[in-house]
């Protein structure tokens, strides 16, 4: 399944674990925006893990993505309307 995880959080230190944390699962990323592809289980880990990191000013974001409308390397999309 194809994921687009968002992140927004201030904390420096925070940011960087979750950066290394999610880029575990993908390459491909811009800034706090990562691209994965991964099971249910792995999903349900990653927002286990956001949940436990992320306090009341920190935002997060996890949604699903069809294919066609993927930003990694096969399918380069610039405009959706």
């Amino acid at each position: 399944m194809r994921f687009v995880v968002a992140y927004d959080v201030e904390d420096d230190r925070k940011r960087v674990k979750i950066q290394k944390f999610i880029s575990s699962f993908s390459d491909d990323f811009q800034k706090s925006v990562y691209e994965i592809d991964v099971s249910k289980s792995q999903i349900k880990e990653i927002f286990k893990f956001l949940n436990e990191i992320c306090e009341e000013d920190d935002k997060f974001l996890i949604f699903p993505v069809i294919e066609s409308f993927s930003f990694g390397k096969k399918n380069r999309v610039e405009f959706i309307i």
